[in-house]
């Protein structure tokens, strides 16, 4: 064991010791970066899903509030009501247009059972002037 006249620990079993753990002290701190590199990457996934989540709970909240707004309500039932009203009117119509062909088939039998009707078809009604009855044939 050779000592340095200044206090020194040249070629000393100290100075070996605390060369060995400045290396492995250097090693631990290598080892240790990529694990600090893995956990910053695992914690911004992290952060980053959960990021998600949170805009989509607010995307999926803000359709709700649309979709249950008044207004919202409001024009719903106001396009219903359109559509109510145009099926309505297009069974009305189809109804009328049924009840014409019906009215337009009566008028037609009674025109041709009508005294108008018999004349019309060239046939005569003799009615005797005295009595003004009817004479049949």
């Amino acid at each position: 064991m050779s000592g340095r006249s200044d206090g020194g620990f040249e070629g000393t079993s100290q100075e070996s010791h605390y060369q060995s753990s400045f290396y492995s002290t250097d090693q631990n701190v290598g080892s240790v970066f990529p694990r600090v590199d893995d956990m910053s990457d695992r914690l911004h996934r992290h952060v980053t899903h959960e990021l998600t989540i949170c805009n989509n709970r607010i995307k999926n909240a803000i359709t709700r509030l649309q979709v249950s707004s008044p207004s919202t309500k409001l024009t719903i039932w106001q396009d219903k009501l359109l559509n109510s009203e145009k099926r309505l009117n297009d069974s009305v119509e189809h109804q009328l247009a049924l009840f014409r062909q019906l009215l337009e088939a009566r008028m037609s039998n009674l025109n041709a059972l009508s005294p108008l009707g018999v004349l019309g078809r060239g046939y005569s009604i003799n009615i005797p002037l005295p009595e003004k009855n009817i004479v049949r044939m």
